[in-house]
């Protein structure tokens, strides 16, 4: 791409820095469009991280990717999805980013000339490049051990006694000096000679002892700034620049057609033209009995009329190509943001909401049962929780007296989270109680674990109550679960799961392929879409099986 604006080892630099907020995330998914790479990571948000040829930033654009994945995409799925990132780092001061894994595995980023993505063992061994290239002192291809660009000048770690020497031995002005040997790229080079007050064109060994100092302090000073959205303004520059660069090309296919059938028309014209006048001239020739004169200007018509039918198929393929390519330039869209929904409380927690249209919230954990009672529930609100060590708690929120069919429909909730469908149980115990009826105070010599609470007076029981879950989807394709009666009234289409054994991947397809002979062939074509972890997240201990 012919870029106006150079991505250079400073924006690198600005960009591993904000970059830090994504340590301690995990690797969730792993795409792959041309020759980018998309990391999607998960930690209090999801991150989508881009490596390209020449870039590297988070992006918040909607990107439409292969259906099927390259080759390379699938090999990081495989040793990559699922582990920690536990550090990103810039090599040196180089256009070089490396991300390293929780399994001791790392990705290297490389962002200059033709770009490159390596993925590295634990000894640092190449175990597969994205390009094999080979220099005379370097190798990137699989087995060999990575070894990093020759190192040039770090401006983050010279000293100003170093800096005037290299200015004293360079041979080139200052600004390609920065420039290059500093590797600062054009604008910000300039932006230091601006800065520090030395024309850009003066020669390096030229420089006064004070003016080289200057320029030594600005270019530090401008390392130690903190520009804000580095990640945002690479990420519009390169999203608005990709979009311009597709509909530059078709506009200019478009202009070239539209040359080619004003040329093709000329044509046909011309000949009809030819046609005209050699016929005339041609019946007053056998008029004056001129008959091989009149014969050869027939003979030339005739193959001219020849031509005719196939420049017409021509003009009317070339008029069909513009009128696709004018359409497609139409359908461009610019790329699209992604609208980052603020998240509501109950979020972090298990949800859900019964016939009524009640919310239901669960605790997922020790943690979040703790959060849930001590923070969220009222003292009239209704809490749940399963006669079984190992349950969540579920509270009804904002309603002080809940109706026959929430209370039903609650339980079997906290049923189905509790340890009993690990266990395989049909059915279990659930109760119900009122928030004040619950509290950490242990009688004298006891302990209360964390997200364990003392419940005082009466229990209302629900026995046996069955173990069946409803998975289905609303209106607008998203994923919900609960009890069968408050699914049965919001999805389009839902299914039934009990314990079992049949991991939640393999449970989800099933779930999936249930969904899709149940539906019309443009509802199924939208579930087709339905990432397989939007269902397996509602399946209890991760395992089960339809009923």
């Amino acid at each position: 791409m012919n870029k106006s604006r150079e991505f250079t080892s400073l924006d690198t630099f600005y960009i591993v820095q904000e970059l830090q907020e994504l340590v301690g995330a995990f690797l969730n998914k792993v795409y792959m469009k041309g020759s980018s790479i998309y990391l999607v990571f998960r930690k209090s948000k999801t991150y989508t991280l881009v490596i390209g040829p020449n870039h590297l930033h988070l992006t918040n654009y909607k990107t439409e990717f292969p259906k099927q994945p390259p080759m390379f995409a699938m090999l990081l799925r495989k040793h990559l999805v699922g582990s920690r990132l536990e550090n990103i780092g810039q090599h040196n001061f180089d256009r070089v980013v490396v991300l390293e894994f929780s399994n001791k595995k790392s990705l290297v980023a490389e962002i200059f000339g033709k770009g490159n993505i390596l993925l590295l063992d634990e000894n640092k061994n190449i175990i597969q490049p994205l390009h094999f290239q080979e220099w005379k002192a370097r190798s990137l291809k699989p087995k060999k051990v990575y070894e990093f660009p020759p190192e040039g000048s770090n401006p983050k770690t010279i000293t100003k006694e170093e800096f005037l020497n290299h200015l004293q031995n360079s041979d080139k002005d200052i600004v390609r000096a920065l420039a290059i040997d500093f590797g600062f790229g054009g604008e910000y080079a300039e932006k230091i000679c601006s800065t520090s007050k030395v024309e850009k064109n003066k020669p390096c060994k030229d420089l006064s002892s004070e003016e080289a100092t200057s320029v030594y302090n600005s270019m530090k000073a401008l390392l130690n700034s903190k520009p804000e959205n580095f990640n945002d303004f690479w990420d519009n520059y390169f999203s608005k620049e990709e979009f311009l660069e597709v509909k530059e090309v078709e506009e200019s296919e478009k202009e070239k057609l539209e040359k080619l059938l004003e040329k093709q028309e000329q044509n046909l014209k011309n000949i009809l033209k030819n046609i005209k006048k050699w016929k005339e001239e041609a019946d007053k020739l056998s008029i004056e009995q001129k008959f091989n004169e009149a014969t050869f200007l027939y003979e030339k018509i005739k193959k001219k009329r020849k031509k005719i039918p196939g420049l017409e198929k021509a003009i009317s393929e070339t008029k069909e190509k513009i009128k696709s390519v004018a359409e497609k330039v139409i359908e461009i869209k610019e790329p699209e943001r992604k609208v980052e929904r603020e998240k509501k409380w109950f979020e972090k927690f298990r949800y859900f909401y019964t016939s009524i249209g009640s919310l239901v919230v669960c605790g997922k954990d020790a943690s979040t049962n703790e959060l849930l009672i001590k923070k969220y529930t009222e003292p009239w609100e209704t809490v749940f929780h399963a006669d079984i060590t190992g349950a969540p708690f579920c509270v009804i929120k904002d309603v002080k007296e809940p109706k026959e069919s929430e209370l039903k429909e609650t339980a079997i909730l906290s049923a189905c989270y509790s340890k009993a469908w690990q266990r395989g149980l049909g059915s279990v115990d659930v109760y119900w109680v009122k928030g004040e009826q619950l509290d950490k105070k242990a009688p004298a010599g006891e302990y209360v674990g964390k997200g364990a609470f003392i419940v005082h007076g009466k229990k209302n029981y629900f026995r046996n109550t069955s173990l069946k879950l409803a998975i289905g989807l609303d209106k607008d394709f998203n994923v919900i679960a609960g009890a069968e009666e408050s699914i049965k009234s919001m999805a389009i289409v839902y299914s039934l799961i009990c314990p079992g054994n049949i991991k939640s991947k393999e449970l989800a397809q099933k779930i999936k392929q249930s969904w899709i002979k149940k539906v019309s062939k443009e509802k199924a074509e939208k579930i087709k879409k339905i990432n397989l972890e939007e269902i397996q997240k509602f399946i209890p201990a991760g395992k089960g099986e339809l009923v």
